[in-house]
Order: structure tokens, then sequence, then C-alpha cells
């Protein structure tokens, strides 16, 4: 059969007609919103013959998008006999010059592929991509495909921009395709691998989109090739995605999910879309696509013939079902799958298909008449404070949340009290403080912030009273404790720092009245002490307490004595000290002023005070005077003493590692501080004793540890020499006992030695050596010794043997030695072999 394609005129229901609103929202708008059916197609074909039989076509729309006001284009898939197996598929095209209110069918030539999104940047400049990685391009006169770098056979699903270069497609199984240059060229960004897909994407800002897609996934993309996962909005799938800024945006999907961010996709919050038309369950509902015309204004399309409607930000949202049935459809059988605005919320557009039988299912196209729509004002800032902004002053810093995506700007208004609030600033869309310059200091300062847009008015946000110089100054005074014939006595404000300034200062003699001024002039001599209150004011008008001094006002006397002076200073100190001087004047004289040090002849003008630090190793001469308050002066006094912090040095004289039956060690000690006051020894670890030498007898090892203590008390750390004393031989020249041999292990070498008696003539010796068996010691060998000479002892000598043993178990060794004809043996010395 061959088959004619027919204009698509013979299903085009009349324009505009009116679609019935199916259910009424449950809660009662102001606004309405209504459609017309300006599309349904594709047309059947009427087939050849005389029969007047046709071929059925089905068609459905996936997506819409708007360049401006009136271009619009709707994509999706043309399908010729739909119930006949390998049914012939064609991207299906439509296009609007009027904003939607007809629509005209436009052919992509060998595009056999189903078009699900759709971009359109102009009216010569429309992009949509679909099934088999196909990607298509308008220029205002034609279609042609576009190519990638390489093959690509997944399906497309959504493409965006996000500049004249920059834009990305994306669809099933994690695949992704990216141009950066205007779509002349297009290169694989991410190879499709598995499941789940992107479904949606939309341009957040400059650099990057972001998708979403099967279980919930959405991961933003940027222009450098960068993909990075974002949290999860959900676990359904998602389908539809759009931002009105960069911080604010919203997803839909499977189970009427709805999810917002107003922090750019980094997080994610539920959608409240209840109620549900006809008392339906979210599982009944997939939301298909979402479109904002501006911040305020917004729409979601599903299944099931519903459409919900915000006109505040998303901060509510109703839901309605339209009916638009033709025979043999019943309501909810329309699937609304993409919603666009043809340039403002007064044209929305809506796309889709019917869902009944493949050969009845065709495309449907609608236009929106949204009525009665008032416009809610911005949402009101939040959080606003003034605080003080420092110098210079004054100057008020406030400052705001603001909670609005859509406002034209803030103004700022002040007041001093509940009421009598004037407007100070106007500022811009995203602006979030302000500096107040202006304020006076007297005055305790409210301000309060609203959005607006449009001439519309937010409620105003408020912030606490602030002043500006809230703290009074702090008044000081030189007051001394005694005047003699009179008294002057000044006063010193000052305010706070930042504040605003010093404006008066009183006082008040003896309880009298107030004077200003900052000097007070005070005589009489008198039993009872004088006082002088005083305070003062700042610029603000801040009052500081009143402050209180007394003092005595005496008459002159005569006194000829100088005061006396007294140091704690001692000869030596082993540590840097401080001097301390105790001046005193002679009973009823004037008292002691001042008194002046000079330390080690330093010139310039000497030190006032009673507290002198000293520190430096050496001797150190200390000079001090006093003067009363008639001005007589001590003679100067002098003190002289050491600081000595470095302990002596003590050494011993000529130790030898060896002594022959005692050991005789001087000890030497020096100082060049304050001289050494003892010297102390301790012999193996036993107390201390004190002296410049020692003797030390008993054969064996031996520890001398020694010290000394100069005459400041520093102590000098102990020195420790090891020495071993031998006791002589017997003069028969027997050899001594060899020396005890630790543990040891069999077949492992070992030493032993011992000493002897030195003769003119050479005596060997020799070692023999027993093994324990069978209930008794057996010889089993003997070893030649060396000899050699002992530094420091020239009446004997030293023998060693190293050697080893082939068993484990008990063991005996003793020395032999021939003198003359005389055999010397020494003691047996028993060990073990592991």
């Amino acid at each position: 059969m061959s088959f004619r394609l027919q204009r698509l005129a013979p299903l085009l229901l009349a324009a505009c007609l009116t679609i019935a609103i199916l259910a009424a929202p449950a809660t009662a708008l102001a606004d309405s919103l209504s459609w017309s059916r300006t599309y349904v197609g594709p047309a059947d074909i009427p087939a050849d013959g005389e029969d007047g039989s046709i071929v059925p076509v089905a068609g459905n729309f996936n997506g819409v998008a708007f360049a401006d006001g009136v271009h619009g284009w709707a994509v999706g898939v043309r399908v010729i006999s739909p119930t006949v197996p390998g049914a012939l598929r064609e991207a299906l095209v439509a296009s609007t010059a009027d904003g939607g209110r007809t629509w005209t069918p436009m052919t992509i030539p060998n595009v056999n592929r189903e078009l699900f999104g759709v971009n359109a940047r102009g009216a010569g400049d429309v992009w949509a991509v679909g099934a088999g990685g196909t990607i298509v391009h308008f220029d205002g006169s034609s279609w042609a495909t576009a190519s990638v770098n390489a093959t690509y056979t997944a399906a497309l699903r959504a493409i965006a921009f996000v500049d004249a270069d920059h834009g990305w497609a994306v669809g099933d199984g994690y695949g992704a395709i990216r141009t950066s240059d205007g779509g002349a060229h297009w290169t694989i960004a991410r190879n499709p691998s598995g499941t789940p897909g992107y479904r949606a994407l939309t341009a957040v800002n400059s650099t990057s989109v972001i998708a979403v897609g099967d279980a919930g996934k959405a991961s933003r993309l940027g222009i450098e090739v960068s993909f990075t996962s974002l949290p999860a909005p959900a676990s359904g799938s998602l389908s539809g995605i759009t931002f009105v800024d960069p911080e604010h945006g919203w997803v839909v999907g499977d189970d009427a999910v709805c999810r917002s961010t107003s922090t750019g996709g980094a997080s994610w919050a539920p959608v409240n879309l209840a109620p549900l038309p006809d008392s339906m369950q979210p599982t009944q509902l997939d939301l298909r696509a979402i479109a904002f015309s501006d911040p305020s204004c917004g729409l979601i399309v599903s299944t099931y013939q519903t459409v919900w409607r915000t006109i505040d930000g998303g901060a509510h949202w109703v839901a309605e079902r339209f009916v638009d049935l033709d025979k043999g459809e019943t309501p909810g059988d329309i699937d609304a799958r993409g919603v666009a605005f043809a340039g403002s919320a007064d044209s929305p557009v809506m796309v889709g298909r019917s869902t009944v039988l493949d050969d009845k299912a065709k495309a449907r196209a609608y236009l929106g008449a949204w009525s009665d729509r008032v416009i809610p004002p911005p949402t009101a800032p939040s959080n606003v404070t003034a605080l003080d902004g420092g110098d210079p002053r004054p100057r008020i810093e406030v400052s705001w949340r603001d909670n609005s995506s859509d406002e034209d700007g803030f103004t700022v208004e002040r007041a001093t009290g509940a009421s009598g609030w004037s407007q100070v600033a106007t500022l811009g869309a995203d602006a979030t403080a302000w500096i107040d310059s202006t304020a006076d200091w007297t005055s305790v300062w409210r301000y309060r912030v609203r959005s607006f847009r449009s001439g519309l008015y937010s409620a105003p946000a408020d912030s606490l009273g602030i002043a500006v110089d809230g703290v009074a100054p702090t008044t000081y005074s030189n007051a001394a404790g005694s005047y003699i014939e009179s008294a002057t006595i000044d006063f010193l404000p000052q305010d706070n720092q930042g504040g605003s300034g010093v404006a008066k200062t009183w006082y008040a003699v003896d309880g009298g009245p107030s004077v200003e001024g900052t000097r007070a002039y005070v005589t009489g001599v008198l039993e009872d002490p004088h006082f002088v209150e005083f305070w003062s004011q700042d610029i603000a008008g801040n009052t500081e307490n009143r402050e209180r001094v007394e003092f005595a006002i005496v008459a002159e006397v005569v006194d000829t004595d100088a005061p006396t002076t007294i140091s704690d200073a001692v000869l030596l100190y082993s540590a840097p000290t401080t001097i301390t001087l105790t001046a005193t004047d002679n009973a009823g004289g004037t008292g002691v002023a001042h008194t002046y040090y000079r330390l080690d002849g330093v010139p310039g003008d000497p030190g006032v005070g009673t507290s002198v630090s000293v520190s430096g190793e050496g001797t150190h001469t200390l000079q001090f005077w006093s003067v009363d308050a008639k001005g007589n002066v001590e003679e100067t006094k002098t003190a002289k003493f050491m600081i000595d912090t470095t302990a002596p040095k003590t050494s011993a004289v000529g130790p030898r590692g060896f002594y022959a039956d005692k050991a005789t060690i001087a000890l030497t000690a020096a100082d060049d501080g304050s001289g050494v006051a003892s010297t102390m020894y301790s012999i193996d670890g036993a107390a201390a004793v004190s002296g410049s030498g020692v003797t030390v007898t008993g054969a064996g090892s031996h520890t001398l540890a020694f010290w000394s203590v100069d005459m400041a008390g520093n102590s000098e750390e102990p020195t420790s020499v090891t020495f071993t004393i031998l006791t002589t031989p017997s003069s028969k020249g027997t050899p001594s006992t060899p020396a005890s041999i630790k543990t040891l292990t069999h077949k492992s070498s070992f030493t032993t030695l011992g000493y002897m008696k030195k003769y003119s003539k050479t005596y060997s010796v020799k070692l023999y050596f027993y093994r324990y068996k069978s209930g008794h010691y057996v010889y089993y060998k003997s070893v030649t010794a060396k000899s050699a000479s002992i530094s420091g002892i020239s009446s004997f000598l030293k023998y060693s043997v190293t050697t080893s043993v082939p068993y484990s178990g008990t063991w005996r060794v003793r020395a032999r030695r021939v003198v003359g004809s005389t055999v010397r043996y020494s003691s047996y010395r028993t060990f073990t072999a592991l």
C-alpha cells in the first residue's frame, strides 16, 4: 500500500476552543486558569482506492520551548500505522509564530526518530534532541542534523545552553554531549554506561547546568567538562527541572514528587502539592515538566490531565484537572509532557498526547488564559540588625537577610520610637546591608526594611533599637592624699573609644554647689578631710556617676631632717634578684616624696622607686637616697652584693683504670664567682662525704662521684669515674681464681681472666676445664692463657683466656702456673653452660 501525506487540518479543532475545568481546587483562588486546544494531530492518511479507508497516524509531543513571546516549537514523534510491527516513526515538529495560538507542522529530512527535548535560543536558532543520539538544528528556514565526533546511540532527553557557545545535551545511561562553539561541533563528554539516565536539565548560571534523572540523581555539569554529583532531591525518577536564579530552583518527577532548593542544588526541601485532585494518591501521578515565567508564576504539568499553578514563587501550589475529550476518550487520558511560557505568565503553553489506543493517540497543544492573577509582593526580609559601625562616627551598620528571589530592591526606614518612620535609603536587588552615617548621637534609632517589586512592597522587618553612643564618660583626678595650706586638683575626663566625646565636666567641693570646670582650688586647714565630687557628660547626653576623692590640707611645718632609706640587699645571690628600698621620714616630718637609686654607676638620670631589679653575673653596686616633701635630701647610701649563678667545676687528679690494693684520688675544685664552699664525693653510691681527696680499698670495681658547691649555693652536676682495685697476688706466684663467668651458651665464645705476681722470668698460665658427668667432674681440656701488663701496676700481670665449651651443663675451671719447679693452682670457679 502506498500513502499520500495530507494536511493535518481534519483533526484540528477550532482555535481557542475553551477547555473546562474538571475538578475545582480544594482551596478557593482569586485567579483562574483555563486552556484552549490549539493543535491535535498528526492527521490520519487517506488510503489509495475507492473504499474511503485511511491509514492511522499516531502522534505525541514531548517538549515545548519559546524563543520569545511569539516564536515557539513543540517536538515529539509521528507514527504511521502504529499497530503494525515496524511502524514508521518520524520526528514530529510543530512551530508557532503567534504565541501558541496556531501551530504549523514541520518535517526534518531523514530523521526517523522520536524527539524528546527542545531549546529555542532565537527564532533562527532552535535545537532538539531525541532517540538514537539524534541532535538537530533549525536555522530559521530548515532543519538539519548535527553530528557528534564519535558514535553515540543512546537517547538524548534534554538540551540547554549557558551562553552563545557552551551547551549540553543529556540522556540515557549517564550519557552527555557538549559543544563549546555554539553547536558547530558536538563531542562526547560522558558515554552512556548502565542506568540510571538523565531526563531533564537547565542552565543555572553562565558556567554550568544541572541535570536530573532516574533514581533521583542530580549532577552539575560545567563548561570545563566537569561533572559534580549533587545531593539527590528524591529517590524516584525526576523528569523536570527549572531555576529562576542561580540559587532558587525546583525539580519534579514520578509519584507527584516536587522539591525546591535555595542553595543552587546543594540541598533540597520537599514541596507540598496537596491536596491532589479527586483524592488521588501520589503514586497515581507522574509530574512531567515545570516552568516559571518569572520568580512568582509557575506551572507543573503531569499525567491524568493535571496542572499545578503558583503565583507566589512556589510557596503555595493548587492543582486542577482540565477536560479535553475526543471520541473514545475519558477524563485522565491526556498526558501533559511539556510546559513553557510565550513571553510572560499571560501566555502559558502546554503540550502532550492523548493516552487512548495507539492508533488513536494524538499530539496535543494548549494555550492557557490566566486571569485575575494577583501577583503577591516579594517575600519580606528578616533578621534585621543595627550595629555600631565604628569610625568615622556616628555610623550605624544595618543588615538583613534577603528571603526573596524576585525583588527589584529594598527600602530602609528609620525612627526614634514606635512611629514616625521615614525612608532613608532605596537599594537594588540582592542588597543585604546599608550604612547610616546621618544619625545623630543623642537618639536611640530603630530601622525597618522592605523588599519591593513593580510597586508591590513586602511587610516591614524591624530591628531592635540602637544608641550610637550609650556609654558615659569616665573622669579621673590627680588628687593626692594630703596638701600643705592649699590643694589644686585637676580632672581628666575621657569618653569611650569611638564615643561622641566629652561635652562638660562638673565638680563640687565639700558638698557645695556644682561648678563646671576641670580644675578645683581648695583651701582651709581642717581636722576632717576635705572631699571633692566630680563627673562628666558626653555629647550624646550620657552622664557619669559622681566620683569622690578625700584629702587633707595641713599647715606648713618646719622640717629640716632628710628621710632615712634602708635596703634589704644581702652579700650574695644565686639568681637575678629584686632589691627593695624602704624609706621613712622623721616623726612629724613632711613625709617621703621620692626615693632614687643608681645601679652600677650608670650615667644619666637616676631611677625613681623602691624596687630595683638586678641581673647579670658579678659584683654590683647600688646607690640610693630619698627626698621628703620639704626637699630635704638624704646622704647617698651604698649596698654591694654579688650575683653568682654558675656552679664550680671539680676535676679528679690522675685517675687510672686500675690500682693495686688501694686507690688514692685527689679532687681539685675551682669557681670564678663567689668561691668554692665545699667539695663532696660518694663511693659506690654511699652517703656523700666532704673532702678534697679520697682513698678507696677493697678489690673489685668502684665508682667515684664528685662535685662542689660555691658560696652562693650553686651546686655542680656530679662527675663519675670508674676504676678497679686489684689485690696483690700471693708472693709464691699462685694465680688468682679465674673471674666469674656470666651465663653462657655452649659452643659460644666467652672470656675469663685473673691476676698473678710478676717475676723477671715469665711463668705461663694454663686454665684447666672440667665437665660434671655421672656424679663427678671429669677433665676436659686445658688452654694456655695470654699474659699482659697492667697500666700503672708493675708488680703483677693479668692473664686471660677466650675459649668455648662444647656441651651444656655444669663446668668448673682453675688456673695452673709452674714457678720454677713448683706447680701452683688457683681455686676452682664453677659455671653453667646452656
